[in-house]
């Protein structure tokens, strides 16, 4: 798991991001408390969204199948802040949220 705290700080802009989206804040708070899977998104942001595997777990644990779904299609962006947003990737500009590629950070460390 990733070591993010259940009360992670939105940021304004993550706040107004959210209500855009339609994001519930009990969907969020799912994916902040058990994110499993991060990638280095650049510009010293990191992308945290949760796992199949963590899924079925906390539907097997009793969490409501419509929030886990929800919070499965959704990635967070971390900043140095709190979460610098929250959405949804689709398409080929959401690959960079899914699959790890070579960025600018990356290469140098």
């Amino acid at each position: 798991m990733i070591p993010t705290e259940p009360h992670l700080p939105l940021t304004r802009h993550g706040l107004s991001r959210c209500a855009q989206r339609g994001v519930p804040q009990e969907v969020t708070a799912l994916l902040l408390r058990y994110a499993d899977l991060d990638l280095h998104a650049g510009a010293g942001c990191t992308s945290i969204r949760l796992g199949r595997d963590t899924a079925a777990m906390l539907l097997a644990e009793g969490a409501r199948p419509e929030t886990v779904s929800r919070a499965q299609r959704l990635v967070a962006l971390l900043g140095d802040y709190g979460v610098v947003t929250v959405l949804r990737p689709h398409r080929r500009a959401g690959r960079r949220y899914r699959r790890q590629s070579a960025t600018r950070a990356r290469k140098a460390a």
